[in-house]
Formats: C-alpha cells, sequence, structure tokens
C-alpha cells in the first residue's frame, strides 16, 4: 500500500501531541464583552484560573456585522473547545489508526482482504485525510 499512511498518521500523533504538552493547561473558557456598537468587541480564551490568557487567542474587531459577529464568536468557542485533552485523544485516534492501517497493509500485501476490512480501510482513510490537514499537507488528487 502506498504511500506510508502509518508513518503519515504517527507524525500527525507527534505534532498534536507536542503542540498540546506545550499549551496552556486546560480547561480552556471564553470571555467576551462589547465595547458598544461603534468601539467593537472583544473575546479571549482564558486557562483554568480565569487569569492566565492563552495567547495569542484574544480576538478584537470593530466593523462586525451580525454575520461576522457570529462567526468571530464561533471561532473562539471552537478554538477554546480545542483545549489540551481533545489534542491528546486526536493523538491516541491517529496512533490507534497507524497500527490498524499497518495490520492491514500486512493483510493487503497476502491479498485476503475481505468486505469488512475494506469498510474499515475506507475509515481509516477519513482519519489519514484528518491527519493530512493537521499537518498542512497537500492532498494528492
Amino acid at each position: 500500500m502506498t504511500p506510508d499512511h502509518p508513518g503519515l498518521l504517527r507524525r500527525a500523533a507527534k505534532h498534536v501531541r507536542e503542540l498540546a504538552a506545550a499549551t496552556t493547561p486546560s480547561p480552556w473558557t471564553v470571555e467576551s464583552w462589547s465595547h458598544g456598537w461603534d468601539d467593537g468587541h472583544t473575546w479571549r480564551i482564558n486557562g483554568p484560573t480565569g487569569d492566565d490568557l492563552v495567547t495569542p487567542c484574544a480576538l478584537q474587531t470593530s466593523t462586525e456585522t451580525p454575520a461576522e459577529f457570529a462567526r468571530a464568536d464561533a471561532d473562539v468557542e471552537y478554538a477554546a473547545l480545542m483545549h489540551p485533552p481533545v489534542g491528546m485523544a486526536l493523538a491516541v485516534l491517529f496512533e490507534r489508526s497507524a497500527d490498524a492501517m499497518a495490520a492491514l497493509d500486512d493483510v493487503l500485501r497476502r491479498g485476503r482482504m475481505a468486505e469488512p476490512q475494506l469498510a474499515h480501510f475506507a475509515d481509516l482513510m477519513e482519519v489519514v485525510r484528518v491527519a493530512r490537514q493537521v499537518l498542512r499537507e497537500e492532498v494528492a488528487r
């Protein structure tokens, strides 16, 4: 099977784990306040004490439409949702998928992949696509 999908998944796991370990501890919460319509709005993501800003996760806008405001609010909430334990769980998913992909690769080399294994392979390819996004690698089409 080409390319080295297990290797790619392991690289993504390492990358995510290192980033998650280096961040501000969780839980992360969002703090938001308005400066008035003309003066904008500020959001920031705080660490567990509320005083430890997760930097540079602060966003300030001054000319947002309601749609831009809603999107900025969703961006900050999403960033806070992706706190370190989520990254660690994603790293575990990548590692387990790498092991499963390597096992399927071995089965494929022997030429005996059954239909349930093909379905599992399709699921693993979705994880590979996510790993490529995490690594910001171009996906060949």
